[in-house]
Parts: C-alpha cells; structure tokens; sequence
C-alpha cells in the first residue's frame, strides 16, 4: 500500500500504522506505534481530528505536521 494507514483506539492512540504513514512523519514505525496521533496535528487540523475522534469516524482533508516542523496534506 502506498497512502499512509493508521488504526486508532477511540482516544487516539496508534495501535497501528504502514511504514508510509511513518515515512511522512519521519519518525521510526516502532516509535510511532502505542503514541497519540493527536501529537502529529496543530491548530484547526487538531480541533477537526478532536471532532473526528470524537464522532468515532469521518473523513476530512488536513494537514499533518512533523517533528521538523514540515507539514503535508493528508485525510483522516
């Protein structure tokens, strides 16, 4: 698979996610697996993903950050 994937619990933790959703983040797959995906989201992108987890699902366009301060466009 090429798009990044990840599997969330209802509170965001990453029970699971592809080696390209760790690529886009730059950090290790097995850093990245048991942490808060919320920490990945800034601002209005934050707010949406809160919303999203909230509602327990949802598709929306936004904008993932990264440790060195890159952002990308993504869905979730």
């Amino acid at each position: 698979m090429q798009d990044a994937a990840a599997i969330l619990t209802p509170g965001g933790d990453i029970t699971y996610c592809n080696q390209s959703f760790a690529g886009i983040i730059s950090i290790a797959l097995q850093e990245v697996i048991g942490g808060r995906v919320t920490r990945y989201f800034e601002g209005d992108a934050r707010q949406l993903l809160d919303s999203l987890l909230a509602a327990g699902s949802g598709k929306r366009r936004t904008r993932i950050s990264t440790p060195d301060a890159r952002s990308t466009s993504c869905f979730h």
